[in-house]
């Protein structure tokens, strides 16, 4: 029976060596190889422990690279403009295009085709110069006058010289105010010269702080001797360099003509009646009204008793007689010889004798003389001369 056991154990490894045969073959696709054997018997030893062997070497797949449509090395992933090539992707106003594609790159909502600044936004596309080098926006020059923006002080209107009156920010073009006065220009009637009153004499629309000549007499003001009143002939009685239209002492006695006027006085005449005394001294007070303790600048003799007032003062000379057309005392008066015996000028008989002072001193000069009475002393006794 013992060739029959090593039969039967024949047969059961021809089995088992068929079956795993079968198996390595259909999984290498039926082909064998000098390993089948191998395989199948290490199979057939621990298949349930056996380590997978590597199938034959197959060749690395290579990565597709990204697509790059406008070939500027920016991944079209990445690429603010696809289509047109622009590796350093500038977009200036920061939206979804590059500014190489973007037809507005500063998003001012004007096309850069027609935008006279393609960087800086202008919806209104201002261009004061009409120049073709840019829009106000981005022109150094916006006027094109000359004077760069950053130190013009008129930026849109022309003006090289840069004249600016008052010392403000604006230049006097651009300035709505030149003199800074008050008045606006399109109203004051002197632009450039500091007149906030507007006084304008002679009405010609050209204020006096400007005009060069205020009375419109035409005397220009520098050779006026009045610069406000109208005197085109220059008429001057006192020479004093102010002229009589403007002139409130014509003949300069001190005594205003307007005073002189109300006394009936002549503005021309220092001494009117040529009593010695200036009209001014007659009427004390400026007042143009004859007082009752004034004399009378229209009488040679106020209390009429035939010594002149200036004599019965005292007086040794009477009102100097200046040179040109203005007159001083004239010849009728006689000085005092004695100016230390003074009479009342407004009283007829000083000492109350009884007798008229013009009368006690016959000669009327001022001294008691031989055969004269004392006309301020009562008695009346003739002096001894």
């Amino acid at each position: 029976m013992g060739w029959l056991r090593i039969l039967v154990i024949a047969v059961a490894a021809l089995v088992t060596g068929l079956a795993l045969g079968g198996i390595v073959t259909g999984a290498l696709g039926g082909e064998h190889s000098p390993n089948s054997l191998l395989n199948a018997d290490a199979a057939a030893q621990g298949a349930g422990t056996a380590t997978p062997q590597p199938s034959p070497s197959t060749p690395p797949s290579t990565p597709t690279p990204p697509q790059d449509t406008d070939t500027d090395g920016i991944p079209d992933s990445l690429d603010n403009c696809v289509d047109e090539p622009n590796p350093d992707q500038e977009n200036f106003d920061q939206d979804i295009q590059g500014d190489a594609c973007d037809d507005d790159d500063e998003n001012d909502s004007v096309p850069d085709i027609i935008d006279n600044c393609d960087f800086v936004e202008n919806p209104g596309q201002e261009n004061t110069d009409g120049a073709g080098d840019g829009g106000d926006a981005c022109d150094a020059d916006d006027d094109n006058d000359g004077r760069a923006d950053s130190s013009d002080n008129c930026r849109t209107v022309v003006n090289p010289d840069q004249l600016n009156t008052d010392g403000g920010q604006t230049g006097d073009v651009c300035d709505p105010d030149d003199d800074n006065d008050g008045s606006p220009d399109g109203a004051d009637n002197c632009r450039t010269v500091v007149n906030a009153s507007q006084a304008d004499l002679d009405r010609d629309a050209r204020g006096d702080a400007c005009d060069t000549d205020d009375d419109g007499d035409t005397v220009a003001d520098a050779n006026d001797n009045c610069a406000s009143a109208a005197n085109q002939d220059q008429g001057n009685l006192d020479g004093d360099g102010n002229g009589d239209a403007c002139d409130g002492d014509d003949d300069n006695d001190e005594l205003d003509d307007q005073a002189e006027a109300a006394l009936g006085t002549s503005s021309a005449d220092r001494d009117t009646d040529n009593d010695g005394l200036s009209d001014a001294r007659e009427d004390r007070n400026g007042d143009g009204v004859k007082g009752r303790r004034e004399t009378n600048p229209l009488r040679f003799d106020t209390d009429r008793d035939r010594l002149s007032d200036g004599l019965e003062r005292g007086l040794r000379r009477g009102v100097a007689d200046p040179e040109g057309p203005i007159a001083g005392t004239g010849r009728r008066f006689r000085r005092d010889r004695n100016p230390r015996s003074k009479t009342n000028p407004l009283k007829r008989d000083t000492d109350n004798g009884g007798v008229p002072d013009g009368v006690e001193d016959r000669n009327r000069n001022g001294r008691v003389d031989k055969g004269e009475t004392d006309p301020t002393r009562g008695g009346d006794r003739p002096g001894r001369g």
